[in-house]
């Protein structure tokens, strides 16, 4: 086998993840301003996987049987904004950040199919009536 997995090397990438979807990602440096501290909420998740296989088929067409192999590896995170904490003398309130995009793609996806369904129902009904 020429190459090798590094799996160091894939730790590595894996911790390095890992510290960045941490605690951190979650609740954001605190801003203060005219006696108000507001600190950012967010939404934070990795994830990692890897796999690795051998092949008993030929590797070569020289007749020559030579077990074929690889691996590999990978990880990711992501991080969505998810409300705000304001802290003020009337004390501590969550606020909310509303994704206005993800609620008109959602508006825009249930009016497609309505539209289908209705569609689909005129176009049976007039098969029908032929």
């Amino acid at each position: 086998m020429t190459d090798q997995f590094d799996f160091n090397r894939f730790m590595d990438e894996f911790a390095d993840t890992r510290r960045q979807a941490s605690v951190d990602a979650v609740f954001g440096t605190p801003v203060e301003s005219e006696g108000k501290t507001v600190i950012p909420i967010a939404s934070a998740m990795y994830g990692f996987g890897m796999g690795a296989g051998i092949s008993a088929a030929p590797a070569s067409t020289e007749g020559k049987e030579a077990a074929s192999s690889g691996a590999g590896g990978g990880s990711g995170y992501v991080t969505r904004p998810m409300a705000v904490a304001v802290i003020d003398a009337q004390g501590v309130r969550i606020e909310s950040i509303t994704n206005e995009e993800r609620i008109a793609l959602s508006g825009m996806l249930l009016g497609a199919w309505a539209i289908f369904w209705v569609a689909r129902v005129l176009l049976r009904l007039a098969s029908k009536i032929r």
